[in-house]
């Protein structure tokens, strides 16, 4: 026997992605797996150190955003994002690692980078 989940139920399991609101800049481009606990070159200068962002959800559907602005005051050569469950150490939801190119190869003194990511649940069709 199987059940879905309610509508209710979904919209409250999708609170769980607001306990990731810290964003690390990683410099390593390498492959995502999910057998990776932290980021893999975080990046902790000119401006590009974790830091919280925000978490917020649509009440409606359920969906979190979350986002956060990094201004840079060096050049900086960010690869790839993870998002976090704390400031220092912490539980790792996901490392991002765009499509090659995506990215500038360095941002540079004065530049700014804004990270958002949202985190959606579904049922399978």
């Amino acid at each position: 026997m199987s059940s879905s989940i309610s509508n209710a139920g979904l919209i409250e399991m999708h609170k769980k992605f607001m306990d990731f609101p810290y964003v690390a800049l990683d410099g390593s481009e390498s492959a995502y797996t999910v057998a990776q606990t932290a980021p893999q070159e975080e990046l902790t200068q000119y401006g590009a150190a974790r830091k919280l962002g925000t978490a917020t959800q649509n009440a409606t559907t359920g969906e979190v955003t979350l986002s956060t602005q990094f201004n840079f005051t060096g050049d900086v050569p960010v690869r790839s994002v993870c998002f976090l469950n704390a400031l220092t150490g912490g539980v790792m939801l996901v490392r991002f690692v765009p499509d090659s190119g995506t990215l500038p190869i360095t941002f540079k003194n004065g530049g700014s980078l804004i990270v958002e990511a949202i985190c959606t649940l579904s049922r399978p069709a």
